[in-house]
């Protein structure tokens, strides 16, 4: 039977791989060259660095990731090494987007925001993105664009360069993090962007912290209202733009149930596949109805940022040493949360 090496913090494992593979469930923090040796095949997550110090001289065929994002693979050696790779992109677009709606609602519950003619602006308009700009034009906002590989590829997308971000309300970051090719990604949202955003007016990034220049922030940033679920460096926190966060969480804006059983199982047809497996679990997921709601309680009830906040919060007053650890365990012990049933979700 194929050994199969599992961080231990990825869900529906059994229920998906039990039955093909000799299961070895292990703590992030071991997850290791040693661990991997006689391992057919490996599932890990975002805090693991899958490069040669982690495969070299193992016996891994099949890598998987449960994350959207691949930044923490060195993609170009573990295709060398010829071990086939694969993460799930596209499993979690609709949980962020939730997650970008629910912090709207909270915003304007706060008074933040003023509930009328909120002008929203989307970077990015990948999976997360479109799923968001379609939920948020069936809300009736008001939302414009910003994909320049979809405008280079695509005559039709609507593409609003970002000088021209200037009056809106919101700005939301879905971007992946890119510091090579025409667009690269990395610090895009620095000195020269924040300083035209309109005061009092809300930045949140549920990409990847280190699209935003953490030391422009701090010092051109400060009229912004920022409500940020990824870090510069992390789980290396900076303090100072956390504190100052009205909305803070720790790299969870992906975690529900549903995007959780999309990433395992997409991992799981590709494992079936590479191994050439049949595929014998059905995609099945269902939950029950939503009853009708007013938008910003129907959203808040699926998720109100604001336990998360004041829980992230607490772990800033914790030694520089132990941040880290504490914002990595605080994401392994995250309670997942349910999905909108709602059509334009």
């Amino acid at each position: 039977m194929l050994q199969l090496v599992v961080d231990k913090n990825i869900p529906f494992i059994d229920e998906l791989f039990s039955d093909i593979a000799k299961i070895t469930y292990l703590p992030t923090s071991e997850i290791n060259n040693n661990a991997l040796y006689n391992a057919d095949a490996a599932l890990i997550r975002t805090p693991t660095i899958a490069d040669e110090k982690l495969l070299k001289g193992t016996n891994i065929k099949f890598l998987g990731t449960a994350s959207s994002g691949s930044n923490h693979l060195n993609k170009n050696w573990i295709e060398k090494s010829g071990i086939y790779w694969q993460s799930t992109p596209g499993s979690n677009a609709k949980a962020v987007a939730e997650y970008v709606i629910s912090t709207i609602a909270y915003c304007i519950k706060q008074s933040f925001l003023d509930d009328t003619s909120l002008k929203i602006g989307i970077i990015g308009v990948g999976n997360v993105g479109a799923t968001l700009k379609e939920n948020l034009d069936s809300l009736g906002f008001e939302t414009i664009t910003n994909d320049p590989f979809r405008q280079a590829t695509e005559p039709k997308f609507s593409h609003t360069e970002l000088d021209d971000f200037k009056n809106l309300d919101v700005v939301t970051i879905h971007t992946p993090l890119t510091k090579d090719g025409p667009f690269p990604t990395y610090h895009l949202i620095g000195k020269e962007f924040l300083t035209q955003l309109k005061p009092g007016s809300v930045l949140i990034n549920s990409s990847r912290g280190n699209v935003i220049n953490p030391e422009e922030l701090k010092s051109y940033g400060k009229h912004v209202k920022w409500c940020f679920d990824v870090w510069p460096n992390e789980p290396n926190l900076d303090t100072e733009i956390a504190k100052n966060c009205i909305v803070a969480t720790p790299h969870i804006a992906g975690y529900t149930v549903k995007s959780k059983w999309n990433s395992t199982y997409r991992l799981y047809l590709e494992f079936c596949r590479f191994f050439n497996i049949e595929i014998t679990h059905k995609k099945i997921f269902s939950t029950d109805e939503d009853e009708a709601e007013e938008w910003k309680e129907h959203y808040l009830n699926l998720y109100n940022p604001h336990v998360d906040n004041l829980m992230f919060k607490t772990l800033l007053g914790l030694p520089q040493n132990k941040l880290g650890r504490a914002f990595e365990k605080m994401r392994e012990n995250y309670n997942l949360r349910s999905e909108s049933n709602r059509k334009v979700c």
